[in-house]
């Protein structure tokens, strides 16, 4: 009996539970949302469509309440209006008539059994038409030569300010400004530069581009290209000079390299006696190589050469002698190259063709034993109307001293005779024209030098090289030509042509010292004179090597003249290996 009581009691607590449980959600609110419950619309100014629509999901938290939607401004439609919940609306936007600008609306959902409205908050972003610049002119063409050009374009803003920058594709054109602000009535000037030195003549335009990017309250952002068309046509070329200036009567193939201007691709050659143009390689601008066939080179005659750039350019034309005579292309300094001037008893390279025997023969003391011959192998050479003691003579090459009895000035004649042919050169004949010999013949880089380094009292002896650098307090020999006539005759009375005894003791020398500076600094120079052994006009100097502070090739030079300021100098170019 007890045992039932309980059991009743239990049933009794379960069912005021569950009552109760039940009263509790009878007497819960009623709640509504909307998904999402915020909206952004853009819309541009003159677009023919309407931003599209977009949904929104209206949802109770019990049963199937009515709602009914009102919106806030009359460009906010929400369909459908009226209904039952759960229910799915559109929200549709009209900005017709709307200037631009940002707009801020809702949408009121007001659902049955709850006061205050479910909200669905609505941006729109209304923007000008672009938010770009009216260009004018769209495009831009421009025709080189000149090659340096410019252009304008006028950037017009259309409803509203809006900020750019303006950058270029191509290297050979350029933009300025390249950033800042259009504002409407006040087009902005684009100034376009272009450089079209380093594009090749052609018949199909460059095409060149400058990409502007605009942006701005109220606008989108836009990227524009300006296109911008170049041709190139080609100049008239010139022709300064032709290597080999002359080829020899019976030569075979033979190829000229022709120095000037404007050549390019589509540069033709023609050569007189061929009824097709020669083979041409085009090298770069100011060098191209052709190749003469042997059958135009059997017998004495004078070609004409021409390049022809296409219309509206023009051509050029130079003469190659096809000869037995020696021609002479160019006289210079054998240590430096510089062909700017000569000086007495400087030692001179003559370049050309035809110029003497193959194989080549060296200097000889045949008919004054202690001088050089002044003749050799059939060739002779007179500068200034005084012979020249020759040192080297072959086909291309001659090497000579310049005679200490020439007098200065300008249009000094350098004649060569082979046999009974000449050819002549003319060349200013200064006091002076130093140039230190190069370690690899080219006259630049590194100097052709020997140091003398002691070690333990020991004096060792080696060539200047990146390894084998001179210590700073070493002494170096330099080697020089061009110094000019120092020799005192009352110890040399003949210079031209003298070959230095190795037994001449003491080596005359020649004062006051050149000036020697080595990586910036003067060094101490202890002996300037000749190399025992070899022609006068071949000057030694002994120099020692100045606290430099740093390793490695540094820059030397030679100087000739009154004190301070001297007034001859070698060349830039050359250098010493030196080491602290």
């Amino acid at each position: 009996m007890a045992k039932n009581r309980v059991l009743k009691n239990r049933l009794v607590l379960f069912a005021l539970a569950a009552g109760l449980a039940g009263l509790a959600k009878a007497d819960a609110p009623l709640t509504a949302s909307a998904t999402p419950n915020a909206l952004k619309f853009i819309y541009q100014l003159g677009s023919t469509t309407l931003p599209a629509a977009q949904p929104v999901s209206l949802r109770a938290s019990a049963g199937m309440p009515a709602y009914a939607i009102t919106t806030a401004d009359p460009w906010v439609t929400a369909t459908p209006s009226t209904g039952t919940l759960p229910a799915q609306v559109s929200v549709l936007i009209n900005p017709s008539s709307l200037p631009a600008g940002t707009y801020i609306s809702v949408v009121n959902v007001q659902v049955a059994g709850i006061n205050a409205p479910v909200q669905v908050a609505i941006t729109l972003v209304i923007t000008f038409t672009n938010g770009g610049l009216t260009l004018n002119p769209a495009t831009v063409s421009m025709t080189a030569p000149p090659n340096q050009q410019t252009a304008t374009v006028q950037g017009s803003a259309e409803n509203a300010p809006v900020s750019f920058t303006a950058t270029s594709g191509n290297t050979w054109l350029t933009v300025s400004p390249t950033v800042g602000v259009a504002v409407p009535g006040a087009p902005v000037t684009f100034t376009l530069s272009m450089d079209a030195s380093t594009l090749s003549p052609s018949s199909t335009p460059y095409s060149g581009k400058i990409t502007i990017v605009t942006s701005g309250t109220g606008t989108t952002t836009k990227s524009q290209v300006l296109a911008v068309a170049v041709t190139v046509n080609p100049s008239t070329p010139t022709i300064a000079s032709i290597w080999p200036p002359a080829i020899p009567v019976g030569s075979g193939n033979t190829e000229l390299t022709i120095t000037g201007t404007n050549f390019y691709k589509g540069t033709a050659v023609s050569v007189t006696g061929l009824s097709t143009p020669p083979k041409a390689t085009i090298l770069d601008s100011t060098h191209l190589n052709v190749t003469l066939p042997s059958n135009l080179l059997q017998a004495p005659s004078t070609l004409t050469i021409t390049v022809t750039n296409p219309p509206p350019a023009g051509s050029a034309s130079a003469t190659e002698q096809v000869s037995n005579a020696p021609i002479v292309g160019s006289v210079s300094n054998a240590a430096s190259y510089d062909s700017t001037a000569l000086a007495p008893g400087e030692l001179v390279a003559i370049f050309g063709v035809n110029m003497g025997p193959t194989p080549p023969l060296t200097m000889t003391e045949t008919f004054n034993p202690g001088f050089a011959d002044t003749t050799l192998g059939g060739v002779s050479v007179q500068i200034d109307g005084q012979p020249a003691p020759l040192l080297y003579v072959s086909n291309t090459q001659i090497n000579v001293q310049v005679p200490y009895e020439v007098s200065q000035g300008a249009n000094k004649d350098v004649v060569v005779t082979y046999g009974l042919n000449t050819s002549t050169w003319p060349m200013t004949i200064a006091a002076a024209d130093p140039g230190l010999f190069s370690a690899d013949g080219s006259g630049m880089g590194a100097v052709a030098a020997v140091n003398q380094h002691t070690v333990s009292g020991v004096v060792q002896w080696t060539l200047n090289t990146a390894s084998s650098p001179a210590y700073a307090g070493d002494v170096v020999e330099l080697y020089l030509t061009g110094e000019g006539d120092w020799v005192d005759r009352s110890v040399i009375p003949e210079p031209t042509g003298f070959i230095v005894p190795l037994d001449l003791n003491p080596l005359p020398q020649d004062k006051p010292y050149p000036v020697v500076t080595i990586a910036g600094l003067q060094a101490t120079v202890e002996f300037a004179g000749p190399a025992a052994g070899c022609i006068m006009g071949l000057l030694q100097i002994d120099v020692q090597v100045p606290a430099v502070t740093t390793a490695g090739a540094a820059g030397i030079s030679v100087a000739f003249g009154t004190a301070p300021n001297p007034t001859f100098t070698t060349p830039a170019g050359t250098t010493l290996y030196v080491h602290p």
